[in-house]
């Protein structure tokens, strides 16, 4: 079974390094969150087939989640 794993906030330099760490480390898919897409982020997700990039979400907003 594979594991998906939810970064939130993914284009922040905490977010970013485990992003970069989980697909280092381990085999997870990574469903990366942010509010707004950088190059640095949509490039990760251009490069890695494990990386599902979601901008332009807000967790804290009803109508986006």
């Amino acid at each position: 079974m594979s594991v998906r794993v939810l970064v939130t906030g993914a284009n922040g330099f905490v977010g970013g390094a485990v992003v970069r760490a989980l697909l280092r480390e381990s085999d997870a898919d990574v469903v990366a969150t942010c509010r707004t897409a950088s190059d640095s982020l949509g490039q990760l997700a251009r490069d890695h087939a494990r990386v599902t990039l979601a901008a332009g979400i807000d967790l804290a907003s009803v109508e986006d989640v």
